[in-house]
């Protein structure tokens, strides 16, 4: 990693506003979610959602983030049900957000059974890098995910290579990975309000000329 210009281990506690939609939730224990005011969104439920014959509406979600991402007419934000959302729940990982997309979990309260994880690893390439990586989760142009538990072994929890766009990752819990947060390339990502915790290398590795912004990040 000749590459690695600077190199964070944080983590955080919450509040969330990610590109007009608001959020507070509590890591680890104890917390909440507002509700949501969102225009055209997506909706996904692991437990009662359906890749067949749901819509994506409220009242007839998709079952995985998976199936929604590739779904035509689907909405700007991508909005979870609490729950979990693995490869046994149907998820193919890395979930790739395309440029502009949001997800947005239910919280992270996981001790109260209010939220939603994202948990699994998958490969893919990484052009700064030259060479594969696994993820979770990997954010392009100008995507970000907020009030989610995003969890996986032996990979990076989240992965932005947005070059000169401001991702986010804002009121989540980065836990149980490899390294949580990694920002590549000329990203200028806020990360905001999160719980980074339980991860072997890493919290938050910048690498390139990434210039990140990062608030109230607590370990």
């Amino acid at each position: 990693m000749s590459r690695v210009y600077h190199f964070f281990i944080i983590s955080l506690r919450f509040v969330l506003i990610l590109t007009g939609i608001a959020v507070a939730s509590c890591g680890g224990g104890g917390g909440s979610s507002t509700p949501l005011n969102v225009v055209n969104a997506t909706y996904v439920n692991s437990v009662s959602g359906s890749d067949i014959s749901g819509t994506g509406a409220e009242s007839n979600p998709y079952k995985t983030i998976s199936h929604a991402l590739a779904a035509p007419g689907r909405g700007p934000t991508i909005v979870l049900s609490p729950g979990e959302y693995n490869a046994t729940s149907g998820e193919t990982f890395p979930i790739v957000l395309p440029p502009g997309l949001i997800i947005r979990g239910s919280g992270t309260d996981i001790s109260s059974g209010i939220y939603s994880r994202i948990s699994g690893g998958g490969t893919f390439y990484s052009t700064y890098l030259g060479q594969s990586q696994s993820a979770a989760v990997e954010i392009q142009h100008g995507g970000g995910v907020g009030a989610l538990v995003v969890e996986s072994p032996g990979g990076v929890g989240v992965w932005d290579e947005s070059d000169g766009s401001q991702a986010g990752v804002v009121s989540c819990l980065v836990q149980s990975s490899q390294q949580g947060i990694v920002i590549v390339g000329m990203s200028t990502a806020e990360l905001k309000n999160n719980v980074i915790q339980g991860n072997i290398s890493s919290g938050i590795q910048v690498l390139g000329n990434s210039t990140p912004t990062l608030i109230q990040n607590t370990m």
